[in-house]
């Protein structure tokens, strides 16, 4: 089954009694499940027929009892699985549900990668449901697809520039448009000569380029222009804890290139390993002219242990943050306490 294919039969009411969701693209999951819910929950009892699980922690046994559940006040219900992939020995007991589902329940579980091999993913392969990422040839039709959906209609260099600076991430392309529709609807209607220039001017401006020019920030070892861009995320509401993810993330796709590079890998095969967005090659390999190898390692495990302090709960989560700031830029008797974030 394709994605088109499932949303066509729940447009039309039509539902299978198991799904499974393959493939790393959360948008395409979202509305899957979106619309799955419209279908089969009802109004006043959708509370009481909807049940999640995550596969890292739950058991078969529990999935297959909510599966056979009866429904509350209610013709349906809905469980959905997320992660099916990480559920230990699903084998036995989901096998049998599959091969003999209730009724009056619809099972869905998602993966990111699923085990073909596996006997119950076997059993699950005519209700799978693979989401493949855009091809290239694809970027800017599905573009202009969702601009109209917002209530644009993108010219075509907007289109071009949009595509060659999103890269085919479904999700941070819904985001930008969303992001391009708010700034256009306060103009009533949304207009129709959309030029580049406005739309570059607005697009890439979000919490990722703070990221990114925090990193900048720390290779200088500015310490002052740091702070301020931490101070920005702490203002914008972003988790302290997002941030040190992000920041590791962007010290490991580092220390891949730097080793991608030594191995004598070009720039847009270091760009395809790692997974860098389009939008984002020249000033990621700028900056990673800034940074020598060990100065990588050392972020990467002074980041890591950022991230056990964190988690333990023991210091103030601004606190924790800063004085990693501190730590990397190699200063930190040099520095009074200025933040006021706490």
């Amino acid at each position: 089954m394709t994605y088109q294919e499932v949303m066509d039969r729940l447009s039309k009411g039509v539902t299978a009694p198991c799904y499974l969701i393959c493939g790393n693209e959360p948008l395409l999951t979202q509305r899957l499940l979106k619309q799955l819910k419209s279908v089969i929950l009802e109004a006043g009892t959708a509370e009481w027929n909807e049940e999640h699980f995550y596969g890292e922690n739950a058991r078969p046994q529990d999935i297959v009892v909510s599966a056979r559940t009866l429904p509350m006040m209610a013709r349906r219900r809905l469980v959905i699985v997320y992660n099916a992939d990480l559920i230990e020995d699903p084998d036995d007991e989901m096998v049998e549900y599959v091969g003999r589902p209730v009724e009056t329940t619809v099972m869905v579980l998602t993966a990111e990668k699923a085990d073909m091999r596996k006997r119950f993913f076997i059993a699950m392969k005519d209700v799978t449901l693979t989401c493949l990422p855009l091809r290239s040839y694809e970027v800017i039709a599905w573009i202009a697809q969702e601009g109209r959906g917002c209530g644009m209609d993108l010219p075509k260099e907007v289109l071009q520039f949009l595509a060659e600076y999103l890269g085919n991430d479904r999700l941070l392309i819904h985001q930008e448009l969303d992001k391009l529709a708010l700034r256009f609807s306060q103009a009533h209607p949304i207009p129709s000569d959309i030029t580049l220039a406005s739309v570059k001017q607005m697009v890439g401006q979000g919490r990722h380029h703070t990221v990114f020019e925090l990193i900048r920030c720390l290779g200088e070892k500015d310490i002052q222009g740091a702070m301020r861009l931490l101070v920005k995320l702490y203002a914008e509401g972003e988790p302290p804890l997002k941030t040190l993810f992000m920041l590791t993330k962007e010290w490991r796709m580092m220390a891949m290139a730097k080793e991608a590079i030594r191995a004598g890998l070009s720039p847009s095969d270091v760009a395809q390993k790692i997974g860098l967005k389009p939008f984002l090659l020249k000033p990621f390999f700028e900056q990673l002219k800034k940074w020598r190898a060990e100065e990588i390692r050392r972020a990467f495990d002074l980041s890591l242990s950022a991230d056990a302090q964190l988690k333990g709960g023991c210091q103030a989560e601004a606190f924790v943050l800063e004085m990693l700031v501190l730590d990397l830029c190699g200063r930190v008797g040099d520095m009074p306490y200025t933040a006021s974030v706490h």
